[in-house]
């Protein structure tokens, strides 16, 4: 994960204007929340752990239950703001496909990966998850458009019904 964040930190300022030209953005604003609102904390953490205060399993237990209650609320806040465009994703080819192109991105981890299948199926894994909160750190910082932030939530979802699934159907395989 750590190596995912930091390639996306270097990556995605360097990439995205040129994928995207019609985005008015330049480098640093796109690396800035990225740095703020991802590295800066997770720096943070480290440093905090390295110093092995005594009430880092505490704070790390509030962080957690704080973590999985934001994304939460991120995600019905996202949805429930943007019901309208996202109900507009379900005529369009855009579920289809994000799916396709994940199990592509999986399938080529898969012939690509490790001889062995339990470290092949986790690179087919972590191929499958986009960095989506660095997208979505991004596309906020530089976008108003509600469809950005829509396509993001879809990727999300439908990442995650994937990803579950091909979990679920490797650990039923004998290893």
């Amino acid at each position: 994960m750590l190596l995912l964040m930091g390639g996306s930190t270097i990556f995605m300022p360097l990439a995205l204007p040129l994928l995207v030209p019609e985005m008015d953005a330049d480098p640093w604003a796109i690396a800035r929340p990225l740095l703020l609102f991802m590295l800066i904390p997770l720096g943070i953490g480290f440093a905090l752990v390295l110093a092995g205060a005594s009430w880092m399993n505490r704070l790390l237990t509030f962080v957690r239950a704080l973590s999985n209650l934001s994304l939460v609320l991120l995600v019905v806040l996202f949805i429930g703001l943007n019901l309208k465009t996202l109900l507009g994703t379900f005529g369009s080819f855009a579920i289809a496909t994000y799916t396709v192109y994940l199990l592509a991105i999986m399938t080529a981890a898969y012939l690509l990966g490790a001889a062995d299948a339990p470290t092949r199926n986790v690179f087919v894994l972590g191929a499958g998850c986009r960095n989506l909160a660095a997208a979505l750190v991004i596309a906020r910082a530089n976008s108003d458009d509600p469809a950005v932030t829509v396509m993001l939530i879809v990727a999300f979802a439908v990442s995650l019904v994937v990803l579950l699934g091909f979990a679920r159907a490797v650990r039923r395989i004998p290893q």
